[in-house]
């Protein structure tokens, strides 16, 4: 059974000129003519003569560290002439939030944080967190997707379960008044700065992590998840000056004891609390996460998003995650590019390990159309910062239980752009978690990443790459019956522990 709309779409807000409904308890806001409801934080958005023109939600972090919890003052009122100076005012800002903005003149448009980390759908005359919130409000049936779900667990270019409803991608706002999305930043590929500029840029890119880190610091206590890996390596360094509110966590993924191991590890070197957090299989909670993440894909990360983190945490404080740092590095899909390399869809699926259905070569077709990077590596970091980390990543942070407050601290507009600027060589060679580490916590440098040492080592990589051939197999099966699947169902779509 599912809990009251208040607990079921905690953290959560909607956006619309009649609602049929709002959760209980939740606050309304008006801004121009239309109703904003919510349990988040809210700022208004002033013009230049003090004027409502609009709200900042969530977790907003200014340029001098702060969670603005003041109103924001543009420095010109918004209309199309002067979007750009609006916008360079809202991206000031990190953090996890979204911005609408509705002026008298029709200026009616909605923007994410740089990650879309508050993520959105819009639809049915408004804007919402979820489409089964935005339905629940505006009293219409949000259509579940049918099984078998997209076997990586998420869909791709700003597309959902339904038809009727699409995502917001990252670096478009939606506008308010057409009901479409319009590309906003990165309508030009970013330039690589040469190899003499990139210390500059990593010292922008650990400044503006860790005062992400230590904003979060400043309203409570932080948890950080730990892993072997680079991007939680980064998120840690940065917490140096916050270590006394600073704890760490650790998902026990049967798959993957490195990660358990390492965190151990961690914890002990720079002697920070640490919670390992058992993992057991899904159960009832299924079906709550699906209905909290808006079914942005399957209800794999309900073991440890919702269930292992409500069971096994303390309640309060911010727990950070590490999502967005993949595009500062080399990934194993970008490793094997060359400069010949054809960017189509095809390519695209692949290095997802993603069967190329219709629908999602139809979807990443229609999005290539707004996109200007040509080089191939390049390119893949704007694939995943638009699709993987907007279209995935974003939208599973719904799926966190409400007992904490998730926050990525890559999420901030020069760090993002300070990422996507580093040269290829650069980041082919994996440095910029070295390099981060040194500067804000040097013994965190010290320890090797995805590593076990000896013959336990090997073994741990060869079982690893069977398990990987075994996923992918399995996906292209899936997929294979997916295209003789009737399109929609009432069914749910069953777990993709990628997800």
């Amino acid at each position: 059974m599912l809990p009251p709309p208040a607990r079921l779409y905690a953290g959560q807000f909607v956006l619309g000129t009649a609602l049929s409904r709002v959760p209980e308890g939740w606050a309304e806001h008006t801004v121009g003519r239309w109703t904003l409801a919510t349990d988040l934080p809210v700022c208004f958005v002033l013009d230049p003569d003090g004027r409502t023109v609009g709200a900042l939600i969530g977790f907003a972090v200014t340029p001098d560290g702060a969670v603005r919890d003041t109103p924001l003052t543009l420095p010109e009122p918004p209309r199309p002439d002067t979007a750009t100076a609006v916008e360079d005012a809202v991206y000031a800002h990190g953090g996890r939030f979204a911005c609408v903005l509705a002026a008298d003149d029709g200026f009616e448009r909605l923007y994410l944080d740089p990650g879309g980390t508050l993520a959105a759908v819009y639809g049915w005359g408004g804007a919402a967190s979820t489409g089964t919130l935005l339905a629940w409000a505006h009293g219409r049936e949000f259509r579940r997707p049918a099984p078998p779900t997209p076997s990586s667990g998420f869909f791709y270019a700003g597309r959902t379960s339904d038809p009727e409803v699409q995502r917001l991608v990252p670096n478009h706002y939606a506008d308010l008044a057409t009901g479409g999305a319009v590309r906003h930043h990165w309508q030009e590929a970013p330039v690589p700065v040469s190899s003499d500029e990139t210390a500059g840029l990593v010292h922008e890119i650990a400044a503006g992590v860790r005062r992400n880190v230590e904003a979060a610091a400043s309203i409570g206590p932080i948890r950080i998840g730990i892993t072997a890996g680079r991007d939680s390596r980064m998120i840690l360094a940065s917490a140096r000056g916050v270590a006394d509110r600073t704890s760490l966590y650790t998902f026990d993924h049967p798959a993957q004891p490195v990660d358990t191991a390492a965190g151990r590890a961690i914890a002990r070197r720079l002697r920070l609390p640490h919670h390992v957090i058992p993992l057991k299989p899904i159960g009832s909670t299924r079906e709550v996460y699906l209905e909290r993440t808006g079914y942005a894909g399957s209800a794999g990360k309900a073991k440890d998003f919702y269930e292992g983190v409500r069971c096994h945490l303390p309640p309060g404080g911010t727990l950070l995650a590490g999502f967005g740092g993949e595009l500062g590095r080399a990934s194993r899909m970008q490793r094997t590019l060359t400069p010949e390399t054809p960017i189509d869809a095809a390519m695209v699926l692949d290095r997802y390990d993603d069967a190329p259905l219709a629908e999602r070569v139809e979807a990443l077709e229609a999005w290539f159309e707004g996109v200007s990077w040509t080089d191939p590596f390049s390119f893949l970091g704007q694939v995943y910062w638009e699709n993987r980390m907007g279209c995935w990543a974003s939208p599973h942070l719904y799926g966190v239980s409400p007992t904490t407050t998730p926050l990525v601290p890559f999420i901030d507009r020069r760090v993002v752009d300070a990422m996507a600027r580093l040269p290829v060589a650069y980041r082919l060679a994996n440095r910029l978690a070295d390099d981060v580490a040194r500067a804000g916590w040097p013994e965190l440098a010290e320890i090797p990443y995805q590593s076990r040492p000896g013959w336990t080592g090997l073994a741990y990589r060869a079982a690893h790459a069977v398990r990987w051939r075994v996923r992918r197999a399995a996906r292209y099966a899936v997929g294979a019956r997916s295209r003789a699947a009737p399109p929609h169902s009432d069914e749910s779509a069953p777990t993709d522990s990628r997800a």
